[in-house]
């Protein structure tokens, strides 16, 4: 984050690689309003400033991806 109160310019300061979560919540977001696949979200985020070269678009697309749930537990011993 850069604060409008900084005394440099944001392209004087290199950008730090955003974390998963904060991925994963943009995403949701870009494909909430424009309703975008995970693989064109992946695409879009790859390409910003700060993503890239920390972010690939497979590394987006996995994470984008929804997990796979496990079935219901069966009951133990009684």
């Amino acid at each position: 984050m850069l604060t409008f109160t900084a005394p440099w310019r944001s392209t004087e300061v290199p950008p730090n690689p955003p974390s998963a979560a904060y991925l994963r919540h943009i995403a949701a977001g870009l494909s909430t309003t424009h309703g975008w696949s995970p693989h064109r979200t992946a695409t879009h985020l790859a390409a910003c400033p700060g993503v890239h070269p920390r972010w690939s678009v497979q590394a987006i697309a996995e994470l984008l991806a929804p997990a796979a749930r496990p079935g219901p537990v069966p009951p133990g011993p009684p």
